[in-house]
């Protein structure tokens, strides 16, 4: 369904009232939309940005409509390049400003590809949003540290116990420091930002049956 089609039949689809927070959508190979209207009341010209707070989506399309006319329209998703979005961030965001007593209605369509749909949306005013966003930082950067630390712990375990069991559990827990990182946005921001996430796709199906068969064999061959 193209977006042309939507705009010139929005008064007549079935749009749900969405009472959630976010949108949960669950697995699905649909592609789901999302309507709603901005008003800036001030009176000045505010600047806004919509924060979709989820790293993982394979196509996002954000527009803003203006008197039944496409203002903007961004293409992005874990599927392009990080140099391609709007802000450069570990979520998506989309920037956009209003005058003063204008109003504009925006659209989102969203896209997974038969894995599970699942993303909060917030509107921000520019200032609040850096200010919101300083302070998650600082918390993603404790915990962060954290899993730095248990990283060194697994590793000088291999280095004094250099077994087969060891290794396997190294190797464990840095796809698992690597998959805690991209499902936050950050290991596709810093490591492979230019690369599509399909990429990741395959490694993370491919590692997760490797490491965990090999270190449930040596589970059990130990209790025997």
């Amino acid at each position: 369904m193209s977006f042309d089609f939507i705009l010139e039949n929005s008064a007549s689809l079935d749009f749900q009232i969405n009472e959630r927070r976010g949108i949960h959508k669950g697995i699905s190979r649909a592609i789901y939309w999302v309507k709603f209207p901005v008003t800036n009341n001030a009176s000045e010209r505010q600047d806004f940005i919509l924060e979709i707070r989820e790293a993982n989506i394979h196509a996002l399309q954000f527009f803003i409509i203006k008197n039944d006319t496409i203002e903007k329209s961004v293409l992005t998703g874990d599927y392009f390049p990080m140099e391609e979005r709007p802000i450069y961030h570990r979520h998506f965001l989309f920037p956009f400003n209003l005058p003063p007593q204008e109003s504009a209605t925006c659209y989102v369509m969203a896209e997974k590809r038969s894995q599970s749909l699942n993303f909060n949306l917030e509107l921000w005013e520019r200032n609040s949003f850096l200010e919101n966003d300083n302070t998650r930082n600082i918390a993603y950067g404790i915990i962060l540290g954290l899993m730095i630390l248990y990283f060194g712990n697994s590793l000088l375990l291999l280095v004094l116990f250099p077994e087969k069991l060891t290794g396997y559990y190294f190797m464990l827990v840095v796809f698992l420091l690597i998959v805690i990182n991209t499902m936050e946005g950050f290991a596709f921001q810093f490591l492979w930002s230019e690369v599509p996430i399909i990429v990741y796709d395959y490694f993370r199906s491919f590692s997760q049956l490797f490491f965990s068969s090999n270190y449930d064999a040596n589970l059990i061959n130990l209790s025997v």
